[in-house]
């Protein structure tokens, strides 16, 4: 779901992202919360009862895609690059994956 977020926020293009209704209401707490730290107006349609609530959001006028993918960017560095050192290799492995560079703007923006 954060991954999901954070790319919905860093697409200039895109203006609503409708939540799937499978989300547990743990998850759709989460998503509103988030929608709220992160200036995203956010709207329950549905019931949740047979099986169809589903969360939007949507972007105000004056959100910032573009400052979000700084942000995102800024993250990333040269070292996030490497690719995961092959069994038996001297040296190297991995360091941030993608999913990881997405939370850690999902927790700080």
């Amino acid at each position: 779901l954060e991954a999901e977020i954070v790319d919905f926020m860093m697409d200039p293009h895109r203006h609503t992202l409708s939540m799937p209704p499978s989300l547990s209401a743990a998850d759709r707490k989460m998503v509103h919360v988030a929608a709220e730290q992160h200036g995203l107006n956010h709207t329950s349609t549905g019931d949740a009862q047979k099986g169809g609530r589903y969360i939007a959001l949507e972007k105000p006028p004056d959100f910032n895609s573009d400052r979000v993918r700084e942000t995102y960017n800024m993250y990333r560095t040269k070292e996030d690059d490497v690719v995961p050192a092959e069994a038996g290799a001297d040296g190297g492995g991995s360091h941030r994956t993608e999913e990881e560079r997405r939370r850690v703007i999902f927790a700080s923006y």
